[in-house]
């Protein structure tokens, strides 16, 4: 069986991504994988999207209102005369239609203006509480992260400091 070259350099490239140590991230990526996956600021900006549109619902009630209706039958009459010079019968068959346009403008609500500033408020609101949960997501990863390089460097200094009892420890024993 005779592989391909291009599956071959496939292989060897994933084998050694695979192999390769894992990649430290940096202050910049942290804070990015932060907030892609943070459930508190999503919660925060899920909660601001909602808001937000509450917005263009208050603006809807102020706009003017148009509405169409249209109805169509067919009509189909049997008339039978009972004392009359007409024949006895008659029938008829024809359509009937309806349409209907309407346009409804109110020329001032206060209470739909009330409402209207009250979800531009409450969208102002929401937007200040997401930039503040942004900012405390910053400090949390800030925070981890400086947390990390104090243990790393702890972690290096407590390795040289084995380093070196081995180091005297050989000497002594010397």
């Amino acid at each position: 069986m005779r592989r391909s070259p291009q599956k071959l350099l496939l292989a060897l490239a994933l084998g050694a991504a695979l192999c390769s140590p894992v990649w430290a991230i940096d202050l910049k990526e942290a804070y990015q994988a932060a907030i892609a996956y943070d459930a508190e600021l999503l919660a925060a900006k899920a909660a601001q999207q909602e808001t937000e549109a509450g917005v263009p619902m208050a603006r809807a009630q102020l706009l003017p209102q148009l509405s169409y209706s249209s109805q169509r039958n067919k009509v189909e009459t049997d008339t039978e005369y009972l004392k009359s010079s007409y024949p006895r019968t008659d029938s008829g068959k024809y359509p009937s239609q309806n349409s209907a346009l309407s346009l409804r403008q109110p020329i001032f609500r206060k209470a739909q203006w009330d409402a209207l500033k009250g979800a531009q408020a409450q969208a102002e609101a929401a937007e200040s509480a997401y930039l503040g949960e942004n900012q405390r997501a910053g400090l949390r990863v800030a925070a981890a992260y400086l947390e990390v390089l104090a243990t790393r460097e702890s972690l290096k200094l407590a390795q040289n400091a084995t380093a070196a009892a081995e180091a005297w420890l050989t000497l002594a024993e010397k």
